[in-house]
């Protein structure tokens, strides 16, 4: 808890003049009747200067569009404008004087104190602040507490209250979404890039280092570097759907085989298409790496598996032929013999005019 002590003139004030006075009255009353200096009054006074002080700090909480507050260092409220007084359903008249503790309630008392104590002893606060508050909801606030200091002293604190509850709700929600991106992403096994042309700047999910195998401490690599990552013919094809893009806009789809640094090898689908300007002018690239080593695995190991296919298919086909040729030549062999012969090779056409199927 915090044992400094307000300034007695601060305290003289509140004594004086009742919640609803405004200080710019007690300033003209200073100036235009100075009190007699004699025992009724405390030697310490507030002087003309020092009344100048409060009400400037007046002016600046009455004119602030956000919750504004001053306290004094035994944490009373000596002013407050009407957004700040409106968190507490109340008005800036009737939170005058009034202990901040019995203002904002025990819980939150308790959560503000360790800042309202380092901000009397000079240390500016930045903190959030999450409670209910009066209208029945939970609200959000971005709070800073510093210290007002008028010739080398303190003089009480300046709060500054900034409603970030739909920010915060709309950060949660995109934190939310981002999170759901990237678990998508994960799953399909795809890749963010995007290039501005003019800066240079390129800028990668966390996808794309999966694939490459780059170390995510490590930049993007940029174009041409990115070649590195590729075979030569995948590069080729790459490089030239790329130029294409970037000298007339034109969109890309194109299958690349990836060599990463540790030797692995992938396959990936690279797509991209471009961004104009409000000129026309190509000003930025941006696209998908999309894994899909897999899939043109077994691509590459059915195409494999056809083509064994169809050589043994040529290869039991020529042995059928010769093995038809073969009997052909035994039933002819046996009708010259003047035997029946043994295959029946009625299935075959005609061989010609006065010819026979088996060849006789």
């Amino acid at each position: 808890m915090n044992t400094r002590k307000c300034p007695r003139w601060i305290n003289w004030i509140l004594s004086r003049f009742p919640p609803g006075a405004t200080l710019q009255a007690c300033i003209l009353q200073e100036k235009c009747a100075p009190l007699p200096l004699d025992a009724s009054l405390p030697a310490d006074a507030p002087t003309v200067e020092q009344l100048a002080l409060l009400h400037r700090y007046e002016q600046v909480v009455a004119a602030a569009g956000v919750p504004l507050a001053f306290l004094d260092c035994e944490y009373r409220v000596l002013l407050a404008n009407p957004a700040y007084a409106a968190i507490y359903a109340s008005t800036p008249a009737e939170l005058r004087h009034r202990p901040i503790a019995e203002i904002v309630g025990a819980a939150l008392y308790q959560t503000i104190t360790p800042h309202l104590d380092r901000a009397c002893a000079g240390a500016t606060q930045r903190f959030i602040i999450e409670a209910g508050f009066p209208d029945g909801q939970q609200h959000t606030l971005d709070a800073e507490y510093c210290p007002a200091v008028e010739q080398g002293q303190i003089q009480g604190i300046v709060i500054s209250l900034r409603d970030i509850t739909a920010l915060k709700a709309t950060e949660t929600s995109l934190r939310i979404s981002t999170a759901a991106l990237q678990e998508a992403q994960r799953l399909a096994r795809i890749g963010t890039w995007r290039w501005d042309l003019r800066s240079g700047d390129h800028t990668w999910s966390e996808e794309i280092y999966l694939t490459y195998g780059r170390d995510p401490a490590l930049p993007p690599a940029v174009y041409p570097e990115v070649a590195q990552y590729f075979t030569p013919e995948s590069w080729a094809n790459l490089a030239a759907a790329v130029e294409k893009g970037i000298a007339a806009g034109e969109p890309y789809e194109c299958d690349a085989e990836v060599v990463r640094p540790d030797g692995g090898r992938r396959w990936v689908t690279a797509r991209g298409e471009a961004l104009r300007d409000d000129h026309g002018e190509i000003a930025v690239l941006h696209g998908t790496v999309q894994d899909i080593t897999e899939r043109k695995l077994a691509e590459l190991n059915l195409a494999r598996r056809n083509q064994e296919l169809e050589r043994f298919n040529r290869a039991s086909v020529g042995r059928e032929l010769d093995m038809l040729r073969l009997k052909q030549q035994v039933n002819m062999l046996m009708r010259e013999l003047g035997r029946e012969p043994p295959f029946d090779l009625s299935f075959l056409p005609p061989q010609g005019a006065g010819g026979t199927r088996d060849g006789s």
